[in-house]
């Protein structure tokens, strides 16, 4: 796996990002796309499912931020307070299609906004949960 912060042009953004939301064969008829001289995929796929697609860093401490509730996807390599996810809902097979829907279909803009509240609200949990840990 390799981490990119840094592009020499637009066009290597561009070229970098296809790269990272790469999904073989759901997002494009390969298994990879071509970045900087090679073929990529998402990093998601690089990484362990304990990991769930973030990578180990040399950090001192990891926050992950998932989309998905951290039970529901056994992110287990983080303990509990290093993880930024919604709560596991009562009926977790419709929260788990629902979200995975809208990772994977066109949604309206309407429901752009209503993930991206439901993301601040779980931050915001998380921030009055934890935040002393660490410290």
């Amino acid at each position: 796996p390799r981490q990119v912060s840094r592009f020499a042009s637009k066009r290597d953004l561009i070229e970098c990002v296809k790269a990272s939301s790469c999904v073989p064969f759901y997002t494009t008829n390969w298994p990879a796309v071509p970045c900087r001289g090679g073929l990529a995929v998402d990093g998601w796929f690089s990484q362990p499912r304990s990991r769930f697609g973030c990578p180990e860093t040399p950090a001192v401490r990891t926050i992950a931020v998932s989309v998905f509730p951290r039970e529901l996807i056994s992110l287990t390599a983080f303990s509990a307070e290093d993880v930024i996810s919604p709560p596991l809902a009562s009926n977790t097979t419709e929260q788990l299609s629902t979200l995975v829907a809208q990772a994977l279909m066109p949604s309206s803009e309407g429901e752009m906004w209503a993930l991206y509240r439901q993301g601040e609200q779980d931050a915001r949990n998380w921030a009055s949960l934890h935040h002393d840990a660490g410290s």
